[in-house]
């Protein structure tokens, strides 16, 4: 079916309102000092979370990749990806080289609230 131009002035809208909703979600979350201090308690929470942050740092990886890094076995760091995941610390995406696996990356939350800074006073 080939799109109308209602069809795409429709869409458009919708992109707009949604870019405006994420940018406003971007500063609230920005401005709240209290956003700093939950994503400190919530990564001290498991132990090794601060680290598997940190080991995300330069692109995706995936459980082997975090595993080899941080040294931690593979049920630490897929409990860790999902404790992370489940507060919007990281993301993931499909692994297109496994099917049945995904890659970890950095949030958005990483330029608003700088997470690795706390992440690494937390190693320290």
């Amino acid at each position: 079916m080939a799109e109308t131009e209602h069809s795409q002035k429709n869409v458009a809208y919708i992109r707009t309102h949604v870019d405006n909703i994420e940018q406003m979600t971007r500063f609230a979350i920005a401005s709240n000092p209290n956003c700093r201090q939950f994503v400190e308690d919530y990564l001290s929470k498991k132990k090794g979370a601060p680290e598997i942050y940190l080991a995300l740092a330069d692109e995706p990886k995936n459980l082997d990749d975090l595993m080899g890094i941080t040294e931690q076995s593979r049920s630490n760091v897929s409990k860790i990806c999902t404790h992370l995941f489940q507060q919007g610390l990281i993301g993931q995406v499909a692994d297109p080289e496994n099917a049945r696996s995904f890659k970890y990356y950095w949030t958005d939350l990483e330029k608003m609230l700088r997470v690795s800074e706390i992440a690494k006073k937390l190693t320290q």
